[in-house]
Order: structure tokens, then C-alpha cells, then sequence
């Protein structure tokens, strides 16, 4: 019946849509609402949508287990669907930051050989740093009235950091509740 395949599709491609619906969240979100918090020590702030920025991280690696090569398609879509909704300055960054991340990330995750574990780590770790670097530099050059600086020593640290944190609390959720499906 059609309410069974639906419900069975929906789990079968569960992190496929959390992935997508992630990515938007972020760029209409922190397009919206910054939730800027200070940087202990500093006088910089971080948005807090950097937890969820890493969640993506770890959703696009267990999403690309399940649809192998057409991560692609739905990277593209959920940028797509961000650009629309972020004003110019931002979606660019974001766009820009999203599309060498995500393809770093891509690039270890599919082509590093090893356990599961290894390659969501390595992948996050140049997916994280990438997309900090890419973002805090672009939103700031093209954004300059939004009025607070993203690239920052303290700033970029903290988005690593804070990205980095949210792979580890995902990843061992995740994997504590999915291992023996999900990883080979």
C-alpha cells in the first residue's frame, strides 16, 4: 500500500532529507537569525548555527552511503533551495563555502580508503575547516554591514572547533544507534 512505501522510503533516505533540510535550515537561519554568543576572552562573537553547520558534516557522509554518487544532485538542491531564501551577500558566501566543502568532504569520504569511522573524521575535519575559512572570509568581504567580523583568529577557531564538536555528539549518536546498518 501507498502510506508502507512511503513510510519505508522516508526511512530508507532518512539522512538524505535531515542533510537537505539541514543545509537550509542554516543559510535561512542565520540569514534570519544570527544567534550571535561571545567568544570567551574576546571581544568576537560566534552563531551558534555552527553546531548545526557540522551536523550537515556528518548527515552528508551517511547520506552518501545512501545514494552513492548522487550526494551531488542533492547537494546541488539543497543549495538551491538555501540561495533562494539567504539575501545575495550571504547566499554567496554560503554558496561558495557549501560547494568547496561539501566537495572536499566528498572528495576524502569517497576516495580515502579504510573503516567508516576514518573516513567520516578526515572528511569532516577538511569539510569544517574549509567551509570556516571560506564562509568567514566571503561574508565578511561581501557582507561588510552585517556589523560584526566572522574572520577572526578567535572566530575561525571557535567555528572549527564548534562544527568539530557537533561531528563527534552526531557521530557517536549515530553510530551507537545505526552501526551494524550503516557501517561496512
Amino acid at each position: 500500500n501507498v502510506e508502507c512505501y512511503s513510510a519505508t522510503m522516508l526511512l530508507k533516505y532518512r539522512f538524505s532529507i535531515l542533510y537537505v533540510v539541514a543545509l537550509f535550515a542554516v543559510m535561512y537561519g542565520f540569514n534570519a537569525f544570527p544567534l550571535l554568543i561571545p567568544i570567551p576572552f574576546t571581544a568576537d562573537q560566534i552563531s551558534l548555527w555552527v553546531l548545526i553547520v557540522g551536523t550537515w558534516f556528518i548527515l552528508r557522509d551517511y547520506a552518501q552511503r545512501e545514494l552513492g554518487h548522487y550526494i551531488l544532485l542533492l547537494m546541488s538542491v539543497a543549495v538551491l533551495l538555501g540561495f533562494l531564501t539567504s539575501a545575495p551577500g550571504f547566499a554567496l558566501a554560503s554558496i561558495t563555502a557549501i560547494c568547496l566543502s561539501e566537495l572536499g568532504d566528498y572528495i576524502v569520504y569517497t576516495f580515502v580508503k579504510g573503516p567508516f569511522t576514518r573516513k567520516v573524521i578526515l572528511s569532516s575535519i577538511v569539510g569544517t575547516v574549509t567551509d570556516t575559512l571560506v564562509f568567514f572570509y566571503l561574508a565578511d568581504l561581501l557582507v561588510p554591514e552585517k556589523g560584526f567580523q566572522l574572520f577572526t583568529l578567535p572566530a575561525l577557531v571557535a567555528g572549527v572547533i564548534g562544527k568539530m564538536i557537533a561531528v563527534y555528539v552526531w557521530y557517536n549518536y549515530l553510530g551507537g544507534k545505526t552501526r551494524h546498518e550503516f557501517v561496512k
